[in-house]
């Protein structure tokens, strides 16, 4: 959940992507395709039983009886046809039900045996991983410091004035302001907040969260810098947590009204900050997310109508320290690539473990993501496009504050 150097200059090259998971093509979304299929076999069902018994009712009717005497050929043709009208909307009844009930079994199946499948990997990772419990507990020891927000005007990030239209310009724009604190700065805690009004008259916001400052604090260290090691636990064990708190802050301080579309943008810690906001609810619309080598697994339901989308790099094990694999569900698209470390320079394990989760090597992802041609990637994309998010062609306003805790 550590910070990495920012990338920069020209655009880098789209990683191999190894893996699509979720959104609109995902294994949640084909099962809901199922189930809704199980239900059309049921609709169909009881119409065949409706129209069978018009078909029963029509040759019961005085008139249809009388064009027997009047016209003995036309009456034996429609005899005829109502009879196998009758007979094959009757097998259409029976046998509706009996294929929903297959269906809905076999989806069942389906899931039972991927469930049974997710409890065996996390049996397996369990000794590897920190629980969210523990994680809780842990962050508890930490002390619970108030948190105060600063604006920044004497700060600004190379992409501030211009709106992003694409998950690459997201991802560098993140990266410049990941720049303005690098180690143990006195800036730790930037954020940033674009804002933009759209050709509909709605009032837009980007919100740029940077991943974690300090990594070495402990419960005794601990000072004003609420990018910390205790707030990775806080967020972990989906505790309440300084940074959070601090972005909420900001946001009404700028003036953010509670029905404006909200999008945030997180690497790391950042990211992780970013998909609670919307999972657990909070006082703005936050309609989309965007994560990059953030630790969401543990997030729980998503709400109808959202969007988060989260990029991780193979080699990057940061996504994976809270233990549970990334939600498939149709609001949630997990695309993993094989950005390896991206150019960042590696001088051994550590250096190469912060490689892997550089701004350097998911800027490859984000290459990646904008070339995908996957359904799930692509309507991600297609929906922060239509959401008014990318390609903003007016003017930005754009604030840089800073969140510090004491």
């Amino acid at each position: 959940m550590s910070r990495a150097d920012a990338g920069g200059g020209a655009r880098a090259s789209a990683a191999p992507v190894v893996s699509v998971v979720g959104g609109v093509a995902g294994v949640s979304a084909s099962w809901a395709g199922a189930e809704s299929l199980a239900g059309t076999f049921d609709q169909l069902g009881e119409l065949a039983e409706r129209q069978a018994a018009a078909v029963r009712e029509a040759r019961a009717t005085p008139a249809f009886a009388a064009s027997r005497t009047w016209c003995p050929p036309t009456h034996s043709l429609a005899v005829l046809a109502l009879v196998s009208a009758g007979e094959s909307l009757g097998r259409v009844a029976e046998s509706a039900p009996s294929a929903a009930t297959s269906v809905r079994r076999a989806v069942g199946l389906l899931r039972a045996a991927d469930e049974a499948a997710h409890l065996l990997l996390h049996s397996l990772l369990g000794a590897l991983v920190l629980l969210p419990s523990a994680a809780g507990v842990l962050g508890g020891l930490y002390p619970a410091t108030p948190v105060r927000v600063v604006p920044r005007g004497d700060l600004l990030a190379g992409a501030s004035g211009r709106a992003p239209s694409s998950i690459y310009d997201l991802l560098e724009h993140l990266g410049q302001l990941s720049a303005l604190s690098p180690g143990d700065s006195p800036d730790n805690g930037t954020i940033e907040v674009q804002s933009f009004t759209g050709p509909d008259g709605v009032v837009r916001h980007i919100v740029y969260l940077p991943g974690t400052d300090d990594m070495t604090t402990l419960p005794w260290t601990a000072d004003d810098d609420v990018r910390d090691l205790g707030a990775n636990l806080d967020l972990v064990g989906e505790q309440p947590d300084r940074y959070t708190q601090g972005v909420l802050d900001v946001l009404a301080q700028i003036g953010v009204q509670p029905g404006e579309p909200v999008l945030m943008v997180g690497h790391s810690q950042g990211g992780m900050v970013a998909a609670g906001a919307l999972a657990h609810g909070s006082p703005y619309h936050v309609s989309h997310v965007v994560t990059f080598g953030a630790p969401v697994g543990q997030l729980g339901g998503l709400p109808a109508g959202s969007h988060v989308l989260s990029l991780e790099n193979a080699g990057d094990v940061v996504p994976h320290l809270e233990g549970s694999a990334n939600a498939d569900s149709p609001q949630h698209t997990t695309v993993t690539f094989a950005g390896g470390t991206g150019g960042h320079p590696v001088t051994g394990f550590g250096s190469q473990v912060l490689g892997h989760h550089s701004y350097e090597a998911y800027a490859h992802g984000a290459a990646a993501v904008d070339d995908s041609g996957d359904p799930s990637v692509a309507e991600q994309v297609s929906s922060l496009h239509a959401a008014g998010f990318l390609g903003h062609q007016g003017p930005v306003e754009h604030q840089v504050w800073q969140v510090l805790g004491g």
